[in-house]
């Protein structure tokens, strides 16, 4: 076979396309650097495919991790550094990355509720008069892997959280039944919050107006269209 001027760049320009296409393709994790003792942290997975690996340390971490789609959820009440390592079986080598966080008693906490509004335990209808809303989980951390996938979706999805804040509502935190602050207590502000779900079964979704007032209580939503139905229709 003869290699002309004009072939020889066409396989050229098709090699330079592969590799560019190749290029930043390794599989990656990004998340918090510091995790809140006993709140729910989100870590973003890019790049993974079928020879991708994860593994969790220390040893006995995994039961800690949930991984959702291109998501991992993960909640730990104990203290430490915590590692999430990828491996992926190449032709010639092995890939390694490693993403390192700490689970602190002194994390961050969610962003600040507002006004402190005062419980009510009714159950909450389908909103007739829609208006921005204050939203908060609470769940025990424990029983993540064993709710429906939809309703790990509501606790998870990054597109849900974007479309509820477009829509003027506040989602305060996905927190566990036992998050407390770094003195072993209940921060004042979710106090109120805390006391509304005392007594329910989880999980629950707690639900007030944005600028403060009646906390109503209602079991976590089945599914994204539950949940909207019950903010008064999607917009």
């Amino acid at each position: 076979m003869k290699w002309n001027k004009i072939t020889l760049l066409a396989a050229l320009v098709v090699l330079y396309t592969a590799i560019w296409a190749l290029a930043g393709t390794d599989p990656s994790i990004s998340g918090p650097s510091v995790v809140r003792s006993g709140n729910l942290a989100v870590f973003k997975i890019e790049h993974f495919t079928k020879d991708t690996t994860i593994t969790y340390l220390p040893k006995g971490s995994a039961r800690y991790f949930h991984q959702c789609g291109n998501e991992i959820i993960f909640a730990r009440r104990a203290e430490g550094t915590v590692k999430i390592v990828v491996l992926e079986d190449r032709v010639d080598d092995v890939y390694f990355y490693k993403f390192i966080f700490k689970n602190s008693a002194d994390g961050p906490l969610p962003p600040d509720p507002g006004p402190d509004p005062g419980p009510d335990p009714d159950p909450l209808p389908p909103d007739p008069t829609p208006g921005p809303r204050q939203l908060m989980v609470i769940m025990e951390s424990s029983d993540l892997d064993n709710l429906p996938r939809p309703q790990q979706v509501i606790l998870n999805s990054q597109t849900l959280r974007a479309e509820l804040a477009k829509a003027g509502h506040v989602l305060l935190g996905v927190l566990d039944k036992d998050s407390t602050g770094a003195d072993g207590a209940i921060p004042d502000k979710y106090k109120a919050w805390y006391k509304a779900a005392k007594g329910k079964t989880l999980p629950i979704l707690l639900v007030c107006p944005k600028e403060g007032g009646t906390i109503k209580v209602v079991p976590l939503p089945a599914d994204e269209a539950a949940l909207w139905t019950l903010l008064g229709g999607k917009p």
